[in-house]
This record gives C-alpha cells, sequence and structure tokens, in this order.
C-alpha cells in the first residue's frame, strides 16, 4: 500500500514512502533473518545481500564468590524456659527417648509456654546480641527478622524493634522456613555492602510447637521454639569484611 501510494506523488512523499518501507523490511530482517520472499530481487533489498539477524551480546557470567562489606560483631540467643524430654514424649505418641536420639540426636527440645510471644523470643536474644556488640538500640538502622511462625499476621519485626529500642530502625520480615536465618544475613549485607545502612540487626526464631501435631511422632519429635540474632555493621574495606556473597 505504500509503495501504490507513492505513484503520483511528489518526489519527497515518495522519498518518505520508501524509507518507511526499507524501516519496515530492517525491522522483519531483525525478526526473520530475511525480507520476505514476495519482495526479495525488485529492488528493494540492497544488492549487496540480505540483511542480517541481530544478535544481541552474550552474558558472561562472573566466576567466583566475593565478600559483602558486612561484618558480624555481636551474637545473642534465647530459648523458653519450659523444656520437653524425650522421655515425656513417650507418654504422648509411640516413641522411646533411644529411637529419638538414635535418629535425630535430639534428647530435648524447648517449647513455648501459653502467654510467651515470638516476639519476646527475639527481642530478648537482640538485647543480648547488642549487648555483645556494645552498640546501642537507638544506632541500628536496620531490623529484619525471619519467621514463619510470627506472632501477628502481618510480621513481628516492628514489634521486635519497639520492644529492644531500635527507634530509628527500618523493620521488616522475611520468611524462608529453614533457611530464612541465613538470606536475612545476606539481605542485610548488601544493605551494608551498598551504604544504604550501617548498623543491622538480624533475627532468626521460630515458635513451630504452635503448629506441629503432637499425635504424629513422625514429626512431632523434631521441632522446638527458640530464636538467635546477629549485629552487622557495615565494613570500610574488603579485608575487614567477613559476609560471603553472589560472584
Amino acid at each position: 500500500r505504500i509503495v501504490a501510494r507513492a505513484q503520483g506523488t511528489p518526489a519527497s512523499d515518495t522519498m518518505i514512502s520508501r524509507l518507511l518501507l526499507l524501516t519496515y523490511l530492517g525491522c522483519v530482517a531483525g525478526l526473520h533473518g530475511t525480507p520476505p520472499a514476495s519482495l526479495s530481487g525488485r529492488g528493494v533489498v540492497a544488492a549487496r545481500g540480505q540483511p542480517q539477524r541481530l544478535r544481541s551480546r552474550p552474558v558472561v557470567a562472573k566466576a567466583g564468590i566475593s565478600k559483602l562489606r558486612s561484618k558480624l560483631v555481636g551474637v545473642g540467643s534465647c530459648a523458653p524456659p519450659t523444656r520437653v524430654t524425650n522421655v515425656d514424649l513417650e507418654d504422648l505418641v509411640d516413641t522411646t527417648d533411644e529411637w529419638i536420639a538414635q535418629r535425630t540426636g535430639i534428647r530435648s527440645r524447648h517449647l513455648l509456654a501459653p502467654g510467651e510471644t515470638m516476639s519476646e523470643l527475639g527481642s530478648k536474644a537482640a538485647e543480648r546480641a547488642l549487648e555483645m556488640a556494645g552498640v546501642a538500640a537507638e544506632d541500628v538502622d536496620l531490623v529484619i527478622f525471619a519467621t514463619s511462625s510470627a506472632d501477628d499476621l502481618f510480621g513481628d519485626a516492628a514489634n521486635v524493634a519497639k520492644l529492644v529500642g531500635a527507634t530509628n530502625a527500618v523493620a521488616f520480615d522475611l520468611t524462608a522456613a529453614c533457611s530464612g536465618f541465613l538470606f536475612g544475613i545476606n539481605t542485610a549485607s548488601q544493605f551494608l555492602h551498598n551504604g544504604a545502612y550501617k548498623t543491622a540487626l538480624v533475627i532468626g526464631g521460630d515458635a513451630l510447637s504452635r503448629w506441629v501435631d503432637w499425635n504424629d511422632r513422625s514429626t512431632c519429635v523434631l521441632f522446638g521454639d527458640g530464636a538467635g540474632a546477629v549485629v552487622l555493621k557495615a565494613a570500610a574495606t574488603d579485608d575487614e569484611a567477613g559476609i560471603l556473597g553472589g560472584g
């Protein structure tokens, strides 16, 4: 249609029409490698040959693992006082202390009592980590709580930040089950590495006793409740860095 309209029009309009047609052919060549067969050999395509397929530059992955500029300066933990042994579980399900210990290495587990919360466990672990690091709570910029069993539907990180006094921190929860704490450390380290924050508090904890079927001996013997925390600070140089990151 463009060619038909070009006939009988001024030279400038004809030139524009031809340019539009060539642009169209260039797009077709980029997508399909060659122009339509019906247009080949009619003077529309340059005599030097067919247009070449556009090729993207290959992406070369960088090998190796580098360190993030983040260093661990304090650790803390907290487990509830209620302790349940394998012998205690013998009264609940068909199992024995020997059977559990041989297969899992577990002799006892700590469980939250009624009225105790995940936020309380997390905040106590965080306070101990801050004390070890010698860092004031108000100097913390970022709080990440890795948990799959928060007290609140919207997460516990903000509540933990409030309980420990980290009033200047951004706080959010991260849910990744068993690997949550590792993802939390890596996520916080990324923020420290790029300069967004200087000090981060990462807590990992779960209260899986709330979800365990205590009539299922294959699972109830495995889980307990508790929390652990670390304080991370931005490292000034690669020599100070201690957290492994992506390559």
